[in-house]
């Protein structure tokens, strides 16, 4: 299934000028695993692109008071990393969040 997954990548846009993307894996409580791939063009704001509950989801990245931070507009996903960590959560109307993944771990 992974390799299904980043396959799915090459359908997304390609920027202007060349990208790195980077792709990495997180372990979650519970043995769920989430594939990332880190989609960064130079001095512009990076994506990570998620593959959660059978979709995959593009994230902007928004600014975070530690860490990386990716987030839907709206009441959508949120991706954080800080280190080796990781942390997906849906945000709720009122601030408010949801955990949906939790004590992700770098993965190998």
């Amino acid at each position: 299934m992974r390799l299904g997954v980043f396959a799915l990548l090459a359908l997304l846009p390609a920027p202007a000028s060349a990208a790195e993307v980077l792709l990495l894996e997180f372990l979650c409580r519970g043995e769920q695993r989430i594939p990332v791939a880190h989609v960064l063009d130079g001095d512009a704001p990076g994506h990570a692109v998620i593959w959660y509950d059978g979709a995959m989801t593009v994230l902007p990245q928004v600014p975070a008071a530690s860490g990386i931070a990716y987030a839907e507009p709206g009441y959508g996903l949120i991706w954080r990393e800080k280190g080796v960590e990781g942390h997906l959560a849906r945000a709720l109307p009122g601030g408010a969040e949801e955990d949906l993944l939790f004590d992700c771990r770098l993965a190998g």
